[in-house]
Parts: C-alpha cells; structure tokens; sequence
C-alpha cells in the first residue's frame, strides 16, 4: 500500500471529513478516551492531520506519543495544530515511515491506536501487520481500533454500506494508490493473536465501528502471539 498518496490530500482532508462527516469520525475515535487508565507509552499509527493526538494529550499531557504516518505532510499538518493550540511536541516521537517498515519496540505501549487505518489494508498485509503492532503492546495494553465496516446485520444497512465502500476505495485507489479494494475484518486475526474485544460501538447504522482491544496479561497471551506470529509469516 503507498500510503504517500495521502500528501495530496493532507491540506483538506479535515475539510473533507468535515463535510461527509461532520464531527462523527471523531466522536469514533475518542469513544473510549474517558474510561482509558493514564497510559505513559502511547503509539498511535497511520494518525492523519492530529485530532486524536491532539484529545490524547489534553487528557494525557505527561504520555510519551509515537506518531508513525507515511505521509510527511499529514505530519506537518497534525504539528501545525497542536502549535495553534499551544500544545507541547516534546514528548512526541515522529516517524515519517511506511508501517511495514518501522521497527516498533516490543512490550512497550499502554495504549495504540489505529484511527481509520486497517481499512486501508488487504488481508495479506494485515496479517503480516497486526501481530507486529500486538507485539509492541504491554500487556493488558489498549488497542483502539476503529474503521468504516460493513455490518453484518440488516439488508438496507449492508446494502448501504457496500455502496459507500465502493465509492470510499474507488477515490482513495485513483487519489492515493490504495492497494485495498474492500473492508477485511481484522477480528479473526486479532483473535488468533490472543486479543479480547473489550467494547464495540456502532455508528450510522453500523457503517463505523469502534473497538477497544485488550492484550491480555499471563503467559497465555505470549503464547497466542508467539503462535499467530509463526502462522502468519
């Protein structure tokens, strides 16, 4: 996937999102912002223009934040807010690298978030990605995970999502270079890896969904990722 593609779109995506939108995606992102224990290693991956992060540090000043976005310009737009805003960058480490390529440090974030991201990505990407990321977790660490999916229940609502998912990866394909051509569900693999779905929401009739994974502590979940980790190479 050539997630650069995303440089041409990071001055207005926010615009975008806004007028598709309105203030929706980001009520999905922050779904479980209030009940998060104070993680101090946040990793927040394929971030965007920065409202996320931006919410993360309000509520979080002292978390230390790794920013990992292959589009350089999206980076710079998600600095130039917390500037606006007055909020420090100190604690922020920013990596303007492809998330196949970055090394992540294992057994290390509370928390890491993928705010419309894994969307992005085939089921052979994802299988090589998601146990990567869920060996850089803590245990009992958080993993947000919210994407646009298509629901499993009612006709008029699968229906109306397909539709959208077509036009959704017919314009980011053409714009961007997307090499996803539809939703895969990522719960099977993140199953496999050992992970619990602790809470799911749904937004517009099921279109958007937005999950806190947990890792869990013990041996058993080591196991599952060493395991997951040879069936997916």
């Amino acid at each position: 996937m050539r997630l650069q593609g995303f440089d041409g779109l990071a001055r207005w995506y926010r615009a975008m999102e806004f007028l598709l939108a309105g203030s929706l995606l980001q009520r999905a992102r922050m779904q479980y912002l209030e009940g998060m224990p104070l993680p101090r290693k946040i990793l927040l991956l394929g971030e965007g223009p920065g409202r996320l992060l931006e919410a993360l540090l309000l509520r979080f000043p002292t978390a230390q934040c790794t920013v990992v976005d292959a589009s350089q310009k999206m980076i710079q737009v998600a600095q130039q807010r917390l500037k606006r805003r007055g909020i420090s960058c100190d604690g922020i480490t920013w990596l303007n690298q492809d998330v196949h390529e970055v090394r992540l440090a294992a057994h290390t974030y509370d928390l890491v978030t993928t705010p419309f991201f894994l969307d992005c990505f085939t089921e052979t990407e994802l299988q090589r990605l998601l146990p990567r990321i869920a060996a850089s977790m803590r245990p009992e660490g958080h993993w947000w995970v919210t994407d646009f999916q298509i629901p499993e229940e009612g006709a008029w609502s699968r229906w109306r999502a397909q539709g959208i998912h077509r036009l959704m990866y017919a314009f980011f394909g053409a714009v961007t270079g997307l090499s996803a051509t539809r939703w895969v569900n990522p719960d099977p693999i993140l199953r496999e890896l050992g992970m619990q779905c602790l809470g799911r929401s749904t937004f517009q009739a099921g279109l958007i969904r937005s999950d806190c994974w947990v890792w869990p502590r013990g041996p058993e979940g080591h196991q599952a990722l060493s395991e997951s980790n040879r069936s997916f190479k």
